[in-house]
């Protein structure tokens, strides 16, 4: 939140998050997708490239959060902060999604061996329905990933930011 002034609240525009660079965690998915007709380096790059914006996130989350002040426990939080979110992006952006696209795909293939399709559509078909299924589980990861941050690491750094704050104020 960038200031309150007369009720209005304005939001602040989070660079990782909620411009054209978030696109970035989804090229896993992409080299996913496409594994079987890219080079093995092709395939590496698009895990880089998800891995690259990891860690950019949580750097641009530190950097908001040094900014926000300098006292006591700032260190403590600006390093919550980082774990937070290298955690979550780790999970939400490459490792449950890759294993998502990459099963989706396996099975596809799967069926269309089953299904005594041609060579052609065998090799289309799997890549096709891994890249229709990105949007589709991209809100439900994001919601799981959630779920299971706030029970393990967000649930004990609260615990510990609370301790943080109790020692910082003089009147306890």
């Amino acid at each position: 939140e960038i200031g309150v002034g007369n009720g209005l609240r304005i939001e602040e525009r989070n660079l990782t998050r909620d411009t054209w660079i978030r696109y970035l965690g989804y090229a896993n998915e992409i080299g996913e997708s496409f594994k079987r007709f890219v080079s093995r380096r092709s395939y590496l790059a698009s895990y880089l490239t998800s891995s690259g914006y990891v860690v950019a996130d949580a750097c641009y989350q530190c950097q908001k959060e040094l900014g926000r002040d300098s006292g006591e426990g700032s260190k403590i939080r600006v390093a919550l902060r980082a774990g937070d979110s290298l955690i979550w992006q780790s999970l939400a952006s490459v490792i449950v999604p890759g294993i998502t696209i990459n099963r989706i795909i396996a099975l596809t293939s799967s069926a269309c061996k089953l299904g005594r399709l041609g060579k052609s559509s065998s090799a289309v078909l799997p890549t096709i329905v891994g890249l229709a299924a990105i949007p589709v589980i991209v809100g439900p990861i994001d919601h799981g990933v959630d779920f299971v941050m706030d029970r393990t690491f967000r649930g004990m750094t609260t615990e510990m930011l609370a301790k943080v704050a109790t020692k910082s104020d003089p009147s306890s």
